[in-house]
């Protein structure tokens, strides 16, 4: 096998690294998840970094200008105020952050309720079979007029 020991300059990983970023917009723009990476009306740097395997001087001054004017372009769509869709997607996604919190908190209550009646037939069952075993025993001793107590 042949391998090659050939550096990748500075601008090919520049290169790369926009066509990183391109592809998260992209990828961002077709799920419509962007809502979930903003921070402050920006997207998350931590976040974008990560994603993209970019360094954080990226998009400081002096950092790459191409992905630069990329991100911003599309904060400009997703989280502009005049975007009603970027304003709409974000408040679906608050509420449908909120009905999952009521959802869980439903479910936790019915788990409450679930373990109270378990424990209430429990008793239930423990009464029923003690008072088995006392009639067991008047029959057994033939004191059927006797009332139970």
């Amino acid at each position: 096998m042949i391998t090659s020991s050939r550096k990748i300059s500075n601008q090919e990983k520049a290169w790369q690294a926009e066509l990183r970023v391109d592809a998260w917009i992209a990828r961002r723009d077709e799920l419509g998840d962007y809502w979930e990476y903003e921070r402050d009306g920006k997207v998350s740097r931590a976040q974008l970094q990560d994603d993209c395997d970019i360094g954080p001087s990226v998009m400081k001054k002096g950092g790459n200008p191409r992905i630069q004017a990329s991100v911003r372009a599309a904060e400009d769509r997703w989280y502009s105020t005049g975007s009603a869709e970027a304003e709409s997607l974000k408040r679906a996604g608050e509420a449908a952050e909120i009905h999952s919190k009521r959802s869980a908190a439903s479910a936790s209550q019915f788990q409450d309720e679930i373990v109270r009646l378990k424990v209430e037939v429990r008793a239930k069952d423990l009464e029923i079979a003690r008072l088995r075993e006392q009639l067991g025993l008047r029959l057994a001793r033939g004191n059927r007029s006797d009332p139970i107590t």
